[in-house]
């Protein structure tokens, strides 16, 4: 019979071997994640066969293999495949993951790198943050090699094509605001058609931006890869260009030569006429409500960039130009620029400042852009600042220049608008997301300013700088000077930029509901127009002057 001692002995061996010798079983979380892949670009270019092939989940929490978290058809999105799945969270609380074709004969087909942020095998990484996640629809990475061949070329253009469309069609929140979609439709197919042996990744950039063009909104475009530009370095328009007063002016160079005087007419180049070279760049041009203004300064930031869009990389330039004050014309032949010298020039400036004017009748406050995300408390100190010392130095006439401000922070702007309102009015229409405070009637600031207000605008007037204009337009609280807005009122935000997987194209789109301010009965189709039009004119380029300054300064009583 054994003794107490020995059955405590037996058990202590028992929970030894137990612990020790047997491998203990790890307890983890688990999360109920629902997970979509849109598989319709690969089945629209016949690499994925519903009714036959299958998608399946695999990654870290599955040992990457099996077919157990299959996906299946979303019955209310054509293309998309969708599966509600329980994953173990490990102790880091993240997954890696990707999503794989299955045919019916056991052949695999991994996503290529979808996430290159993730080093050597790109996997997906998902973070687990509760016991529900919803992810949001991704597109499935296949790359240029599938079912054991590689795309030919017009099949890569398909396929990015059918992405942009699809983009497009899934997130833009104001896709046929300004084209029916009957009219849209009919684009897309039309030069989805056209994509052949012929076609070329420039070819294609130039369907989808005469398609961008027809949305009507000026944050919906197309950026081609650093690499088109890589191709000749080195042979760039060398002038720096204004389009003032439907006159091509002649601002500065971007090389060494200086041949053609600041202020010239350019009327042709490489005996093209420059009414010609205009049609063709602007068709290409996607702005708010189609808004002009906008088109035209965004040919003058990146002339050298979108002529060669178009024209391609001459090796020299022969110019026809009419100098300041002549009447004939004189011609030139110029040497290109190099991508360098074109980048150098900023294309938006960060001035923020106050000055008073030398006669201390005016004050200036100029803002460059209200893109200060992360800084807003140091914005709003700049106007708190600035408001204080017009009211203690008793300055009546403030000129406010927002000329090239391409928009920014709704937050900033409002901020400004609050010190030139008359009675507390709200910004936005509706509480859209993070903004609802700004549905609000705004309330006045201490320094709240009463006198006399110009702001100085151009069509580099966009986005959020639109949506204040219209409301100081609207409520009649200034006198605007220079030329038409290139926005107005109202515009999409919170734009994504996806590259499209073949060519490296970079789509922007939009993917919430137009930001509105609280006004009426205007026009989304027409910029600001100013109470005094004074563009840039050849004379201010010759002398070197700001000669809009020089007039609102006059106004003002200088």
């Amino acid at each position: 019979m054994k003794t107490r001692a020995h059955q405590i002995a037996i058990v202590a061996i028992i929970l030894f071997i137990s612990f020790f010798c047997f491998p203990v079983q790890k307890i983890y979380a688990q999360t109920t994640v629902s997970l979509c892949v849109d598989l319709s670009v690969m089945i629209d270019s016949g690499y994925y066969k519903p009714g036959e092939d299958k998608i399946v989940l695999r990654g870290s929490f599955n040992n990457w293999s099996g077919m157990d978290f299959m996906l299946l058809p979303d019955d209310g999105k054509k293309g998309n495949y969708c599966g509600l799945f329980v994953l173990d969270s490990p102790p880091e609380g993240k997954i890696e993951y990707k999503y794989t074709i299955v045919t019916p004969d056991g052949r695999e087909y991994w996503e290529e790198k979808p996430n290159p942020d993730n080093p050597e095998y790109g996997n997906r990484v998902l973070v687990m943050e509760g016991s529900e996640m919803s992810l949001p629809v991704a597109y499935f990475n296949y790359g240029k090699e599938i079912r054991g061949r590689v795309m030919s070329p017009d099949q890569q253009l398909r396929a990015d094509f059918l992405q942009a469309r699809k983009l497009l069609e899934d997130n833009h929140p104001a896709l046929y605001d300004y084209t029916p979609k009957e009219d849209l439709d009919e684009l897309f197919e039309k030069y989805y058609s056209e994509i052949n042996e012929e076609t070329e990744e420039t070819d294609l950039y130039h369907s989808l931006s005469l398609i961008l063009a027809k949305v009507g909104c000026g944050h919906t475009k197309l950026w081609l890869p650093e690499a088109f530009w890589l191709q000749f370095p080195d042979r760039f328009f060398p002038l720096q260009m204004i389009f003032s007063d439907q006159d091509v002016l002649v601002k500065g160079h971007y090389g060494l030569e200086d041949t053609i005087p600041a202020g010239a007419e350019v009327l042709t180049i490489n005996g093209v006429p420059m009414d010609k070279i205009l049609d063709d760049l602007l068709a290409f041009e996607s702005a708010d409500g189609f808004i002009e203004s906008f088109k035209y300064h965004s040919l003058d930031q990146r002339f050298p960039l979108k002529y060669a869009l178009i024209y391609g990389f001459p090796e020299t330039f022969h110019i026809t130009y009419r100098a300041p004050g002549e009447m004939g014309s004189q011609k030139v032949e110029l040497l290109p620029a190099s991508l360098s010298m074109v980048e150098s020039v900023p294309v938006r400036g960060n001035e923020l400042s106050l000055r008073e004017t030398e006669g201390k009748k005016a004050a200036i406050i100029t803002i460059n852009n209200f893109s200060y995300y992360a800084e807003v408390p140091m914005f709003r100190a700049f106007i708190d600042s600035s408001f204080l010392v017009l009211k203690e130095k008793d300055i009546n006439n403030l000129i406010i220049d927002l000329r090239g401000n391409d928009g920014g922070d709704p937050w900033c702007a409002s901020y400004l608008f609050s010190y030139l309102e008359k009675e507390p009015v709200p910004y936005f229409i509706e509480a859209y997301h993070h903004y609802e405070d700004l549905a609000k009637p705004l309330p006045l600031p201490e320094n709240h300013y009463s006198g006399n207000v110009y702001v100085l605008i151009d069509g580099g007037c966009f986005s959020t700088t639109g949506h204040l204009l219209g409301l100081l337009k609207y409520h009649k609280l200034v006198k605007f000077v220079g030329t038409v807005s290139g926005a107005t009122y109202t515009c999409t935000g919170n734009v994504m930029y996806v590259p499209l997987e073949n060519t490296g194209l970079i789509l922007g789109t939009a993917r919430e509901s137009r930001y509105t301010t609280a006004v009426q009965d205007m026009d989304p189709r027409q910029g600001i127009i100013p109470d005094y039009i004074r563009p840039v004119t050849a004379d201010d380029l010759a002398e070197g002057v700001d000669g809009q300054m020089k007039f609102v300064l006059e106004l003002a009583g200088e």
